[in-house]
């Protein structure tokens, strides 16, 4: 059983580890942690989530704030992290909870702790510098298939299960993996599982993670109109390859051209045959304001530039090396800024949405056009 924690607290921090030892009375329990790095890819989007939450001090005889007030403050999660670890990792607790099976604990620190009968071990095998719980979770559910062990992850993550359904068609199919299904801290919802998932659609698995990526995830931007139906349904119907999305050996060039010509096809036949998105784009308001008679369509429902659509094919590339690394212990090399991020002068890392050097619009419009007063 795996157990995804990303700060929102069933209670106080007694509560919360009698809710792990009750789940010890009958299964294994792995337990990982949000990880929060400075200087990450993943602030941005925590900056946006955060919006004007209160910063509060937590202690132990506290009563717990807002489970809303937690998950929208990255320090405050840090803070609550660290104190429900403590609280597993005490002695007292751990000795009496683990008579009977293992707990895990990941994310605290690169080295995960397993303790079980009362015994604690460092398990550097499965150390990782991973900052994402979503690669965490991946790594230790699919060790844990391979060595026999039937696995649930219990999380509402749409990145976990794409991770999970691709390393499992890679990983375990054709071995004696044990079974493996995703569940929803949610009881009413369905429960998934992950190697029939893996086994009806391991013909486009291999090109799953960047499927996921371009048609936007935390750290890359969604089209208009291209959602992850869309994308399955063009990797399904075959001609389109993004073996170089995220291959960090892969020429950027390459990067560009396979992203651009797959998600051309995804707007539709109007661009399928488009080797630029700014040609897609025109295509697109071409189409658009034909069968309408509009003299103008919204903009937020045409394609990208491809100025704006290669920045964030830089980003997804990004992205998705992060993801196909997740079972090796740290992720790749990669200097953000060269890959669709820029520093801000706070040194926070920003997405760039053009190159720098990009005109607003064409240098001859404005002499075209210009305004008589």
């Amino acid at each position: 059983m795996f157990l995804h924690f990303s700060g929102s607290s069933p209670g106080r921090v007694d509560a919360f580890k009698a809710f792990v030892y009750e789940a010890l009375q009958t299964t294994d329990v792995i337990l990982v942690f949000d990880r929060y790095f400075p200087s990450s890819i993943k602030t941005f989007t925590r900056m946006q989530r955060a919006g004007s939450s209160r910063l509060h001090n937590l202690t132990l005889d506290m009563r717990v704030p807002a489970k809303q007030v937690i998950l929208t403050n990255t320090k405050n999660k840090i803070q609550l992290n660290a104190m429900l670890g403590e609280g597993l990792l005490d002695t007292d607790f751990y000795i009496n909870a683990t008579q009977k099976h293992t707990l895990t604990v990941a994310g605290i620190t690169d080295v995960p702790v397993e303790m079980v009968a009362g015994v604690k071990i460092d398990r550097h095998d499965l150390c990782s510098t991973h900052e994402e719980a979503d690669i965490l979770i991946t790594q230790h559910a699919i060790s844990s298939s391979l060595s026999g062990k039937s696995v649930r992850v219990v999380c509402d993550d749409t990145d976990v299960f794409v991770l999970l359904v691709h390393f499992y068609n890679s990983k375990c199919k054709g071995s004696n993996a044990a079974p493996m299904v995703m569940s929803s801290p949610v009881k009413e919802r369905t429960v998934v599982d992950i190697r029939a998932t893996a086994e009806a659609h391991s013909d486009i698995a291999d090109d799953l993670l960047a499927m996921h990526g371009l048609s936007g995830a935390d750290t890359v931007a969604s089209l208009h109109g291209i959602g992850k139906t869309t994308v399955a349904k063009i990797s399904k119907k075959g001609g389109f390859s993004l073996s170089k999305v995220g291959d960090v050996n892969a020429d950027m060039e390459s990067v560009e051209s396979q992203a651009t010509k797959f998600i051309c096809a995804a707007y539709g036949k109007v661009a399928e045959s488009c080797t630029s998105m700014t040609e897609c784009r025109v295509k697109m308001w071409r189409s658009k304001t034909w069968k309408t008679g509009a003299s103008s369509v919204k903009l937020c429902s045409l394609p990208p530039t491809s100025d704006a659509f290669i920045e964030n094919a830089h980003r997804c590339h990004l992205q998705v090396a992060t993801w196909k690394a997740a079972l090796l212990e740290s992720p790749p090399s990669m200097d953000p800024t060269k890959y669709g991020w820029y520093l801000d002068h706070q040194g926070i890392l920003l997405p760039r949405t053009v190159p720098a050097d990009t005109l607003a619009a064409p240098a001859d419009i404005p002499a075209a056009h210009s305004l008589q007063l």
